[in-house]
């Protein structure tokens, strides 16, 4: 059974995504967090995906908080509390019940998104000395220009998937409609 703590310490390992998480008992926690940060960085870094830095600064926030919302629950649904791994109930996270073929393909996507774009970023940086200065600002540009623009079209057709989902549900729903009572007396 984990143990209650409070103070200093618990803030201090707080810092360190994960850490918190054990120092409060909740191991299978705490080493996912920190397997999950620590991979997370490592790939982007080892394959020049810096793009996908900008997610670790939400990885530390969700496990700060995690531990301060840990500390602060009563001391009863604190012990209820189970110790699980963070990334194997990712399907109850975003509501999804097992993976669809839409969502296996969403992933596909988004590993050959990734790929190519770490291909590029090798390419590029290999070939850039060899390239005339006026070629290399302008191309320098389109570099940071695509994901930009790539990510804007992902948000936009989501935004669309989400508007006809709706728009789908509500043309299944029956349209209710709603009678005035006739006014008799006047």
């Amino acid at each position: 059974m984990t143990k209650k703590k409070n103070g200093f310490w618990t803030f201090c390992f707080s810092l360190i995504p994960g850490a918190g998480e054990m120092y409060l008992g909740f191991m299978k926690r705490g080493v996912s967090m920190m397997a999950l940060f620590i991979g997370w960085w490592m790939f982007c870094h080892a394959t020049g995906f810096d793009i996908g830095t900008y997610l670790l600064p939400v990885m530390w926030f969700y496990s700060f908080f995690q531990v301060h919302n840990l500390v602060s629950l009563p001391d009863e649904e604190f012990y209820q509390q189970e110790d699980d791994y963070v990334f194997l109930h990712m399907d109850q996270l975003v509501g999804v019940d097992k993976w669809e073929r839409g969502k296996v393909k969403f992933l596909a996507i988004a590993l050959i998104f990734i790929g190519g774009y770490t291909i590029i970023n090798t390419l590029w940086d290999s070939f850039w000395n060899n390239l005339p200065d006026w070629l290399y600002e302008q191309l320098q540009e389109l570099r940071y220009g695509v994901p930009r623009i790539v990510i804007a079209l992902i948000l936009i057709a989501f935004g669309i998937y989400l508007i006809r989902g709706k728009k789908q549900k509500l043309d299944k729903e029956p349209e209710v409609v709603y009678e005035l009572p006739d006014k008799k007396g006047e």
